[in-house]
């Protein structure tokens, strides 16, 4: 093998393609190649929390929704427990007068309605 030739080299040196002008750009490329990894991580953890976030946001919408479908359920449940106490009350004075009037079928209806009164109280206890 023979040693390079001066015009050779000192043509190479003119082009920068000297060891050392290599290493520099060996070295510029690597720290370009950490730089685009470092973004691409960046990037990947900025996408990762935005999914996250949007997940709590989801559940935070999700749980209003079932606490207000809870809120109307009992609501509706209260409303109707008040009209059948109420009902219940029109009906007990309904028979009332109609014992003190001396019907038989509100005899019985009254004491129907008391066994049926005792019934929802020990339905009551037990829940």
């Amino acid at each position: 093998e023979q040693p390079p030739r001066d015009d050779d080299l000192a043509e190479r040196i003119e082009l920068g393609e000297t060891p050392e002008a290599f290493e520099a750009q060996c070295m510029y490329l690597e720290e370009r190649r950490q730089i685009r990894v470092a973004a691409e991580k960046l990037r990947l953890e900025r996408r990762r929390e935005g999914e996250v976030v949007e997940l709590m946001r989801f559940e935070e919408r999700t749980q209003r929704r079932i606490e207000e479908i809870v809120a109307a359920e009992a609501k509706r449940i209260r409303d109707a427990r008040n009209e059948v106490e109420k009902q219940a009350e029109r009906l007990a004075v309904r028979a009332r007068l109609a014992y003190a009037r001396g019907g038989l079928a509100a005899q019985r209806w009254l004491r129907a309605r008391v066994v049926w009164e005792e019934a929802s109280a020990v339905a009551e206890r037990r829940a």
